[in-house]
């Protein structure tokens, strides 16, 4: 029998920096760099930019990045940060994506808040900060409700108003002149297009070419 040679992982580390114009500049971007350089990073992805926005552009980058080399089963992934609000500002959005490093397999290392995945206590203080949030969840679930229960005790009608009949005579009115598009006309009746389509059909107008 051969046994086959066990094949070593390749080891990748990916870093991310931050600043933003309301930080009070703990450390800079070029300091941040210069730490995940001394990391032995193989990628650092930098940026300017809010830690509330979920849309950064380098952000966005690194996770797409991330999985790709996570699909690859001979890469041991690590992301490196300087400290856990580089990554986000948001609390739900800073544990989401760590949630979602792990199920692929990625390790996630904060410097700054001595958190490290790939230990057992830096796995067990996650655990206690994703709590964290599943009790945030809730608390603002119940808050909905609670909030949504006393409108309906004092009359309030929730959800979007109910569409009215010069609304509806408008509609069909604009689209029978065939010159505009039924998006324009639902956003001129205040109105969404789905709606506009549905009452359309409703009303059997027979649909322009």
């Amino acid at each position: 029998m051969v046994k086959k040679k066990k094949v070593e992982k390749k080891i990748v580390r990916i870093g991310y920096c931050r600043v933003s114009t309301d930080d009070k500049q703990e450390m800079s971007l070029e300091n941040q760099i210069q730490m995940m350089e001394q990391q032995n990073c193989n990628y650092i992805y930098s940026e300017h930019g809010s830690g509330r926005n979920d849309k950064r552009i380098e952000f966005q980058k690194m996770l797409v990045h991330i999985k790709k080399l996570a699909n690859d089963k001979n890469n041991t992934v690590y992301l490196i940060v300087f400290k856990n609000d580089r990554l986000s500002r948001k609390f739900r959005t800073l544990v989401n994506t760590i949630e979602d490093l792990l199920e692929l397999g990625v390790n996630y290392i904060s410097l700054i808040d001595h958190i490290d995945t790939s230990t057992i206590g830096g796995k067990m203080f996650f655990q206690i900060l994703s709590s964290f949030n599943e009790y945030e969840v809730s608390n603002t679930r119940e808050r909905v409700k609670i909030g949504l229960e006393k409108a309906r005790e004092k009359g309030k009608v929730l959800g979007r108003p109910p569409v009215t009949k010069s609304q509806k005579n408008k509609l069909i009115r604009l689209y029978q002149l065939n010159t505009l598009s039924v998006d324009t006309i639902a956003e001129m009746c205040g109105m969404k297009p789905s709606t506009a389509y549905k009452y359309l059909k409703h009303s059997n107008i027979q649909r322009r070419r």
